[in-house]
């Protein structure tokens, strides 16, 4: 895949990453049009959503999966046909203390933006 996507061939939904991007688990919006079983299992940076102005979102995901936070949470907005495509990423750290490393991974939420208005 390039860089760039039509919306209808984007994860709209929620989707769960392991530590190395990989989708574990994805929950589609019900205007989704693609399916669970053509999302899971593939690398989401360079299959699912390989654009540009996520390689800030790439970093900012193999830091935290390296680091000690336990959450971390922000927004990209990238353009797309005419409007924006939302991307809201929650980072977290899951599991007991004292059971050792906690394990870690991404929530990342891809909802498309209507268009501005022009002022």
């Amino acid at each position: 895949m390039n860089g760039h996507h039509p919306t209808d061939a984007l994860p709209l939904g929620l989707l769960e990453l392991d530590p190395t991007g990989i989708v574990t688990r994805y929950d589609p919006t019900p205007r989704a049009s693609l399916r669970r079983e053509s999302v899971v299992g593939r690398d989401f940076f360079t299959e699912v959503m390989p654009a540009e102005q996520l390689y800030g979102f790439r970093a900012r995901f193999l830091a935290f999966m390296d680091g000690g936070r336990l959450q971390e949470r922000f927004a990209l907005s990238v353009p797309r046909d005419g409007g924006a495509l939302r991307v809201q990423v929650v980072l977290a750290a899951h599991g007991e203390q004292g059971v050792g490393r906690r394990e870690r991974l991404a929530l990342v939420r891809i909802t498309p933006e209507q268009p501005r208005a022009a002022a």
